[in-house]
């Protein structure tokens, strides 16, 4: 076939989908009304089957469809930290909000215990590593690499869902794995917090030590005091409690004796490396295009066979690649608003630009496809303009829609770019609005206080589903029953 990786786009889903409707339909009859039901990526293709394709679709239910997290749409950079430290505190369903506080607290000082071989030598005990970890930076973002995962999988019962799609495998994460990560945690508040947290300048210190002390100003640390440091009780339980969340996911399992330096596989971590690899080979390889963004977007590069026998890598990468389905939800944490992440990965001042790389209406290389295939374009927008040109802003939710109901889980990183009537459900902390949002008289957001990546379409566990499941499957199952 030529070119056979530029069939992969949101497009040809659709009409793949409106194709099988109509042939389903010619064998069973036209009178059939079909509802679309997706989550995820499937939720995006929901809705927009229900814009672009409307007289075969009647009715959408979008879960957990983070249409709203392209770049153009001033979706907030760290509007997924938010929603993961939601998760992590008493808004989440946890006790209290020791955990989230604790973890804080943690970050500076396993960054300035880093800075000394007596330091990484106690992180590797205090942290049952498997050797010595090189700094306590690198430590710090790979165990933080994990949470993400663990707030996306914060179901009411056990579930290898997200394990197998980018964890360990077919290993199942304990129900609500988020509350048994934080146990320890939670139990006592071990930390002291001083100063500005919002903007990023305070001081930590153990609470049974006030000689253990370490200042933050953005990204760096300041007036270290790290000494006697293995005799802080608080200190010790700290540690111990980072451990025993990190080896929630890492460790899911339950086979590893010790956790390695390195990491363990993160859906997180594999989003960050593919953005950090497209940018660097573009950026600094003088591959950037700087040209307006007018030729076809799915006009490839070359004009070529494919010779692979097989496609293994998944389809999300060809649909990023092809459409410019880039989601900037994720990019940012530790910047003030979350309350759980340090340090901050991005400048104090940044700006959507800086941290795409890129300045609107510029473009990067395209990606590069693996041996034997063809077909991505010559060209790649991190700005996503495409999506926006293809299926619109957000005015689309109240004029071009009808007969969707977009669900959100607020557990759910996810979450922060999801389709709502006002930004609220996105805000730090709990959230106290409405549970329905009416978007337009026929188009809805749903909010699940404690549900997690599209929890309502999951099945039914009548005695650990929170009653927001209940609630969104009733109103949905109401919603169906009138188109």
């Amino acid at each position: 076939m030529t070119n056979c990786l530029s069939f992969c786009t949101v497009e040809q889903a659709l009409a793949d989908y409106a194709s099988l409707i109509q042939n389903l339909q010619d064998e069973f009859g036209n009178g059939i009304k079909v509802i679309a039901i997706g989550g995820s990526y499937g939720g995006m293709l929901a809705a927009w089957m229900r814009q672009k394709y409307p007289s075969s679709i009647h009715g959408a239910i979008a879960a957990s469809a983070p249409i709203w997290g392209f770049p153009t749409l001033d979706t907030a950079l760290d509007g997924s930290s938010i929603a993961v430290a939601r998760a992590f505190s008493k808004a989440g369903g946890l006790p209290n909000d020791y955990c989230r506080i604790n973890l804080l607290g943690a970050w500076p000082i396993i960054s300035a215990l880093g800075q000394t071989a007596q330091g990484l030598e106690f992180l590797k005990e205090s942290l049952n590593l498997c050797s010595v970890p090189s700094s306590g930076s690198d430590l710090i973002q790979i165990i933080q690499d994990v949470f993400f995962d663990l707030a996306e999988a914060n179901y009411p019962f056990a579930s290898t869902y997200v394990t197998s799609a980018v964890g360990a495998g077919e290993f199942p994460l304990p129900a609500w794995p988020v509350k048994t990560a934080c146990s320890s945690l939670s139990e006592d508040l071990l930390i002291n917090i001083t100063g500005n947290i919002s903007n990023v300048t305070f001081s930590v210190h153990p609470i049974d030590d006030p000689n253990i002390s370490v200042s933050v100003d953005w990204n760096q640390i300041t007036n270290v005091t790290i000494t006697h440091f293995n005799t802080s009780t608080s200190l010790i339980q700290l540690l111990a409690g980072v451990s025993s969340i990190w080896s929630t996911w890492c460790n899911v399992s339950g086979t590893l004796t010790c956790l390695d330096v390195t990491g363990c596989t993160t859906g997180l971590a594999s989003k960050r490396l593919k953005q950090k690899q497209k940018y660097y080979a573009s950026k600094h390889e003088g591959l950037k295009q700087k040209q307006k963004y007018f030729a076809p977007k799915h006009e490839a590069s070359t004009t070529s066979m494919c010779t692979a026998s097989s496609y293994s890598g998944g389809s999300w990468e060809p649909l990023c690649c092809n459409d410019d389905l880039y989601l900037a939800n994720y990019y940012a944490q530790g910047i003030g608003r979350d309350e759980l992440y340090w340090p901050p990965n991005i400048a104090r001042n940044a700006t959507v630009a800086s941290v795409l790389g890129v300045p609107y209406g510029e473009t990067l290389a395209g990606c590069t496809a693996g041996t034997g295939l063809t077909g991505y374009p010559a060209t790649s927008d991190p700005w996503a303009r495409h999506m926006i040109a293809e299926f619109g802003d957000f005015s689309v939710a109240t004029s071009a829609l009808s007969n969707v109901i977009f669900s959100n889980g607020l557990l759910d990183p996810w979450s922060a770019a999801g389709v709502y009537s006002n930004p609220s459900p996105t805000l730090p902390g709990a959230y106290s609005g409405p549970t329905i949002l009416n978007i337009s008289d026929t188009v809805h957001a749903f909010i699940l206080d404690l549900g997690a990546h599209h929890l309502d379409l999951f099945f039914l566990d009548q005695d650990n589903d929170p009653d927001c499941t209940f609630q969104a499957r009733d109103f949905e199952t109401a919603q169906i029953k009138l188109w």
